[in-house]
């Protein structure tokens, strides 16, 4: 499982699925749940498969949040993080998701048996949102004076809850995106930073895109691989070495930053702890997601 917070968790076992635990990975009362359509699904990577539902747009959920996604015909839970915005849902009907594989029976059948027009029941969760800024509430523009910078440090796929955070801020500064991620590039996200590491070049999902809605100043990628894979960036995982210079680049002061963690547990400890005791950051300003 995975854990959302401002120093609390999520659903989600490392590759971003889960069991529900607090009920036992079992149906709960039908009431609380959300019937949704399987739309269309794309390969995004060889482990990674994007998913487009078809859902009421009375179904609430936030920027970062994941879903409880049950399918009927199974007895446990998967989680997986919304990578469409609220925006989408109102206007189009429809909400993504970005699963990667793994023996869990709900992240294997996504990739091996769901197909168009399969039903499914939906529920949001967890506390992993965008906060102050740009983005408050029911994804609409903040009042206050000064927006704060979100830095978002993603391992894997812990890139999928930033998609949405980032889409959103793209649609709170004007930019309306379309089904698929598709936006008028005319304008790029301010006030947000990037650092997004996986093991091999072809994991880094969604890459295009996000040098597209955040500029590409403002976009760091490593890979951990030591393969010749073609990749000419940095390699190596997202530690001090590497925040330190990118950090030290921006115009805004650390008191001013919001970071946001989400990936392997190891890099999500480490990270954190970095930044309290080596940037001096306070724990108000440091919201992760941790997988169990």
């Amino acid at each position: 499982m995975a854990t959302s917070t401002l120093e609390q968790p999520k659903k989600n076992v490392g590759s971003h699925s889960a069991v529900s635990q607090a009920k036992g990975g079992k149906k709960e009362d039908s009431k609380m749940w959300t019937k949704a359509v399987v739309s269309t699904s794309r390969v995004l990577s060889p482990t990674v498969k994007s998913l487009t539902l078809k859902a009421p747009n009375t179904f609430k959920f936030h920027p970062g949040q994941w879903v409880d996604f049950l399918i009927p015909h199974l007895d446990v839970i998967g989680g997986y993080s919304f990578t469409s915005t609220p925006k989408l849902l109102q206007s189009k009907g429809t909400l993504e998701l970005a699963v990667k594989i793994s023996k869990h029976p709900a992240a294997s059948w996504i990739h091996d048996k769901c197909k168009q027009g399969d039903e499914v029941l939906i529920k949001s969760g967890g506390n992993f949102k965008l906060k102050g800024g740009q983005i408050d509430g029911e994804n609409s523009i903040s009042t206050s004076p000064a927006p704060v910078h979100h830095v978002f440090i993603a391992g894997g796929i812990g890139i999928t809850p930033f998609i949405s955070m980032i889409r959103s801020i793209r649609e709170g500064n004007g930019q309306e995106l379309k089904e698929g991620g598709e936006e008028n590039k005319t304008q790029s996200v301010e006030g947000c930073t990037l650092f997004y590491s996986a093991r091999t070049a072809s994991e880094l999902i969604y890459l295009d895109e996000l040098k597209t809605l955040c500029d590409e100043d403002s976009v760091f990628t490593f890979t951990s691989t030591q393969k010749d894979d073609g990749w000419e960036g940095e390699r190596g995982r997202i530690d001090g070495d590497k925040l330190t210079p990118l950090l030290c680049r921006s115009n805004k002061s650390t008191s001013e930053m919001i970071f946001y963690l989400c990936g392997p547990p190891s890099m999500t400890e480490d990270i954190r702890t970095l930044l309290q005791d080596t940037f001096k950051i306070s724990k108000e300003r440091i919201l992760y997601e941790k997988w169990w």
